[in-house]
């Protein structure tokens, strides 16, 4: 019983991100005609990574600590992939 109400749970969630995503397209095309596009494109990364820290401190339970090594690592490549995709 209990994966039945997992396997719901998790097509429930990606309901809710498809329909998230299809407003979030419209959203931009209206933001971007009348606002600078690295304006919202900064704003979508910003909101972006503060929802996504959110939901890890809400479901990481069984997580590993990390290394500071890999941590600075981490924020370097994202650094860069952000970087390198808005000059692109």
């Amino acid at each position: 019983m209990s994966r039945v109400r997992d396997t719901k749970r998790v097509h429930q969630a990606l309901f809710l991100t498809m329909m998230v995503w299809g407003f979030n397209l419209s959203a931009v095309k209206g933001l971007t005609e009348s606002l600078d596009l690295m304006l919202v494109a900064s704003v979508r990364m910003v909101l972006a990574t503060l929802v996504l820290a959110m939901l890890s401190v809400f479901f990481g339970g069984a997580r590993q600590p990390w290394a500071w090594k890999k941590g600075l690592l981490l924020l370097a490549a994202a650094f860069f992939l952000v970087y390198s995709q808005q000059i692109a």
